[in-house]
């Protein structure tokens, strides 16, 4: 069984995984487990079986049509144990707790680690040298070199075409078809996770179809449907913008006319449409107070935002707006607009 760490802050990384999964002709399982350190904590990793708690396992087995296919459960998976081998891309530590859970992590699967890959600077020297002893050098960490030029300097075979396509995936700039394929697609299931509160679950069944075309040479068809919506979605933020502009109403204020509140309302939005951009858009028109209330599924959400108010306050309500009840969140927060005092 191969088990492959990825940060799922990355989306170049897909030509990592994708590197260690052509360069094995015959394995059973592949582990593909998006996760950041302070999920790895050796209590989550027992009591989960080693897969982690808050993310999506992608557990497949290979066939000749799709690198990555058929979910299965991690049940099913640990009933019949194979040998495995872990690879991790861009894990790091960020503070001492999470120094703690990767020491843990290193001591339970030091044996199996075959390489870990790392283009941050986040090491803590004598963390970094008590890791590369305990898994004798198979910790690589390069500030100016990516995780796929890693592989490639350590042997693994790695195309010329890939390394300049990642390159252009790490720079955002969208110069070649697949980079901005790859791109899109990622960002939008991005937002989709975000709308839907889905963690990165959207993200990483996408991220699995980008390293199944990219292993496979053929397009991918859930990808084509998922940037048609994209570029849908970007139709609909732009006509929304325009509203924003020229159609939306302040509620009132209690008689502070200095201090309009915008509200629009959205129904059934496009997955992939971007409402922390449209957020901010309406936040630029109305710094004291902008509300969007739209539904997505059937559930009825509510995003607010001020520059003026104090972050606190803002905070005090973030919980209230996952599940909104539209009719009582609102008053409040117009009180708020109304009572605080510069």
């Amino acid at each position: 069984m191969i088990k492959i760490y990825i940060n799922p802050r990355n989306p170049e990384l897909i030509f990592a995984v994708a590197t260690i999964i052509s360069s094995f002709e015959k394995f059973g399982l592949v582990a593909l487990i998006a996760a950041d350190p302070f999920e790895m904590s050796t209590k989550d990793l027992e009591a989960n079986k080693e897969l982690m708690d808050q993310t999506v396992q992608i557990v497949d087995n290979i066939s000749q049509d799709a690198v990555i296919s058929n979910f299965i459960t991690a049940d099913e998976i640990y009933e019949n144990m194979p040998e495995e081998q872990v690879f991790l891309f861009n894990i790091h530590p960020v503070n001492k707790t999470e120094e703690g859970y990767l020491i843990d992590f290193v001591e339970k699967h030091k044996e199996t680690i075959m390489i870990w890959a790392d283009t941050s600077q986040c090491w803590e020297k004598g963390l970094l040298h008590y890791l590369q002893t305990e898994i004798s050098g198979k910790l690589v960490t390069k500030k100016n070199k990516s995780c796929l030029q890693i592989l490639k300097d350590n042997g693994f075979n790695v195309p010329d075409d890939w390394l300049d396509i990642e390159r252009d995936i790490i720079s955002s700039t969208k110069r070649n078809y697949f980079s901005t394929r790859y791109l899109t697609a990622l960002n939008a299931a991005r937002i989709m996770d975000v709308n839907l509160n889905s963690k990165v679950e959207n993200y990483c069944y996408v991220f699995k179809d980008c390293i199944n075309e990219i292993c496979c040479g053929h397009q991918v068809e859930n990808l084509d449907y998922l940037i048609q919506d994209f570029i849908s979605a970007q139709e609909d933020i732009r006509r929304v913008k325009e509203a924003i502009n020229e159609k939306s109403q302040p509620l009132p204020t209690a008689g502070k006319t200095d201090r309009p509140i915008g509200y629009i309302e959205l129904k059934d939005i496009n997955k992939s449409m971007d409402m922390l951009e449209l957020l901010e858009y309406g936040s630029q028109k109305f710094p004291w107070l902008f509300i969007i209330v739209y539904s997505i599924e059937n559930n009825i959400n509510l995003l607010a935002n001020s520059k003026k108010l104090p972050l606190e306050i803002m905070e005090k309500y973030a919980k209230q707006m996952e599940g909104a009840n539209v009719n009582e969140l609102i008053p409040l927060l117009r009180k708020e607009v109304t009572s605080f005092q510069e």
